[in-house]
This record gives structure tokens, sequence and C-alpha cells, in this order.
């Protein structure tokens, strides 16, 4: 009956290890993306939990509190094999979701050993300080696994709030939605003295390095875009010369090779440049069919075959 317990426990520790390895992200939004990341801490903490029990059933003359630090071992190791195979499968190993996985552990250990009338702390049994301290410390834990769910929804909120200004890369907020790939390098900079008086303190000052796209993304702007007739955002330029960005937008219905997008070449010249888009050439002109302007996800600009670096400030993206 034991071992079949612990088989049970096993299986069980095994199927939730396999849901992490197995499990396929969502959409790169940020809100999803930090929920899908920051669940490696309950789950983590749930399967430290189920060693736990397997420890006391299997190992029952251990003292019980080697019992909860073999469990946390268990649980940070059994963490890090599994980033360890995604590192070398289809997706990416991060040590964000190591050091996820073990706030959690620690965690629920944490919190089952505030109600464990066995466990002896110090060499003397639990006291009401000693157990306000772990269940606090389990809050604390998980709470700081949760703070980019908490970054995102914020943001989200302050999105709406801002409406019909998409982004003005003034505030912690705004810059939650704003992503560059391995190809570019962002920062935040004062908005340059030729840009718009209404723009804001902040731009966003992108360097585009060579390869094949070097990308400057707004993920989940405010995606309903009816009853506006243009976008606009300002691009500063202290380059000599004239460069050439592709603007990228499209919905939520967007798949690969779906060709559900709009995309335009533009030309970005010395100094200030303002860019308005009328929606109505975003509507229909995108490939196939015509965009969801209800339902809009991602606006990109990006280079394309870089081959020297070059900088830009981007500024002041708003409906018209």
């Amino acid at each position: 009956m034991k071992a079949a317990r612990v088989l049970l426990l096993l299986v069980l520790a095994g199927g939730l290890a396999a849901v992490q390895y197995g499990l396929k992200e969502p959409e790169s939004t940020p809100l999803w993306n930090s929920l899908f990341n920051s669940g490696h801490a309950p789950l983590y903490g749930v399967l430290s939990w189920i060693v736990l029990v397997v420890l006391d059933i299997a190992r029952p003359t251990w003292r019980r509190g080697v019992r909860y630090l073999q469990a946390f071992a268990v649980s940070v190791a059994l963490g890090g094999v599994m980033e360890a195979l995604q590192y070398f499968g289809a997706r990416d190993a991060q040590l964000e979701d190591f050091g996820r996985n073990a706030l959690g552990s620690s965690a629920f250990l944490a919190f089952a050993a505030s109600f464990d009338r066995s466990l002896v702390l110090d060499g003397a049994p639990r006291s009401f300080a000693k157990r306000f301290g772990l269940r606090a410390g389990a809050v604390v834990a998980l709470g700081v696994a949760f703070v980019p769910v908490i970054l995102a929804g914020g943001a989200i909120v302050a999105r709406n709030h801002a409406f019909p200004r998409l982004t003005g890369f003034d505030t912690l907020w705004e810059r939650q939605l704003v992503f560059v790939n391995e190809s570019a390098d962002l920062e935040y900079r004062p908005a340059p003295e030729a840009g718009p008086p209404d723009g804001g303190n902040s731009a966003a000052y992108v360097t585009f390095r060579p390869g094949q796209y070097s990308i400057l993304t707004l993920y989940d702007p405010y995606p309903d875009w009816t009853g506006y007739g243009s976008l606009g955002f300002t691009v500063y330029s202290d380059l000599p010369d004239e460069v050439r960005l592709t603007l990228w937008i499209e919905d939520d219905h967007h798949t690969a090779g779906s060709q559900g997008y709009f995309s335009r070449r533009l030309t970005v010249s010395p100094g200030e440049n303002r860019f308005d888009i009328a929606l109505v050439d975003v509507r229909t002109t995108a490939k196939k069919r015509e965009l969801d302007m209800m339902r809009i996800h991602k606006i990109a600009l990006y280079g394309t075959r870089v081959e020297e670096p070059f900088s830009l400030s981007f500024d002041d993206f708003r409906l018209e």
C-alpha cells in the first residue's frame, strides 16, 4: 500500500514536470507571457509538496527538518534539469524561470512548515512568531515571483487610461510593452528638443545593429482603433543620410504565413520626421484580408539586412 501511494505521487510529480516542459508558450504578449512564466512558482510549489509527502511515506525515520530540506533540494534540482532540457530543445532556457521554480518551492514548503506541529525550529517548538514569519516569507516569495504579472497588468491599465496616445515611452508602465529583438538595443533618453511639444519627456533610443531584421516592437497597444483616422508617431534622426525602416502592423488573427498584416516602407530623413499613416490604408491594404481594427495586436518598426549600425529616437505614438 505504501509503495502504491509513493508510485502514484511520483507519477503525479512527473506529470507536473512534463506539463512545464511540454506546455506551449503563449503568444508574445506581455501579460500572458508573465502569467505563463510566473506560473512556474505555484507549479514547483506543488511539486515540492508532493516530494515532501513522498519522503514522509518512504523515509519516516528521517528528521522532519531534513525532509523539508530534501524536498526543496529535489524540486530545485528537477527545475534545473527541466531548464537544461529546454536549452537543448525547442524552447529557451531562462535563469529567471529557475529562480521562480525555487521561489515557488520555498514558499509552499515554508507555508506547509508553518502548520506542521511535528517540526521543531532552532531546537524549540514553533512559536506564533515563527509561524507568522514562515507564512509571511511564503507570501513574499510568491509575490516576488508574480511581480512581472503586476507590472504587465499595470501596463494594460495605464495603456487604457492614456488612449488615444499609444505610447510616449515616459513611464515604467509604458515601457513594459516595448521590446527589441537580439539585433537591436533599446535605451530611454530625454526626448530631442526638436520633438513634438506634447510628446513627453522621454524617447526610445534604438540602435539597429547588423542582422537580417533589427526590430522595435510595441506589443498589445490599445486594440480598438475604430473611429480614428490615422496613426501618428515621430522619428528623430541625427544621421547625415536617409535610412529606411519598415512599419508593420498586425491584428490578433495574424499567424505565421497568413499574410494578414499591413507593412509600409518609410524613409527617415535627418532631423525630425512625423509620420501619419491613414488607418483606412492599414485596414484595406493588408495582404489577402482586411485587418480587424478592433483587435490590433502589434506595431513594429524594423530595419532589413542592416549592414552598419545606426540609431534613431522614437516618440509620441498616438491615434488621431
